[in-house]
C-alpha cells in the first residue's frame, strides 16, 4: 500500500496540449470537398477546411490558436464546386 501511495505522489503532473495553427495576425483557409473514411471502410463525402492551398480538407477542421483580444484577418477561399443533383440528368 505504501508503494502505491509513493508512486502517486511522484507522478508527473497532467498536461494538456492542443495541436493547431498558431495565428499571428492573418490566416488563409480553403474550403474543399473531400471524403472521410468510415469505420467499415466506406467513404462519406464532406466539406471541410484546410490551411494549405493544395491540401486535403481536414476533419475536424484546423484548430486556430489565438490570444484573447487578438485581431485576426481570416481569408476564406471557397474551392467548393456545387452542382444541383438534377443538373446531370438528361433533358427531353
Amino acid at each position: 500500500m505504501l508503494a502505491a501511495v509513493a508512486l502517486v505522489l511522484t507522478a508527473m503532473p497532467a498536461a494538456a496540449t492542443i495541436d493547431g495553427i498558431q495565428v499571428a495576425s492573418a490566416i488563409t483557409l480553403y474550403a474543399k470537398a473531400d471524403y472521410v473514411t468510415s469505420a467499415d471502410g466506406g467513404s462519406i463525402p464532406m466539406w471541410g477546411l484546410t490551411n494549405l492551398a493544395g491540401g486535403r480538407a481536414q476533419y475536424p477542421s484546423p484548430t486556430l490558436i489565438l490570444n484573447q483580444g487578438d485581431v485576426v484577418t481570416v481569408t476564406l477561399n471557397n474551392q467548393l464546386r456545387w452542382r444541383p443533383r438534377w443538373s446531370s440528368r438528361a433533358t427531353t
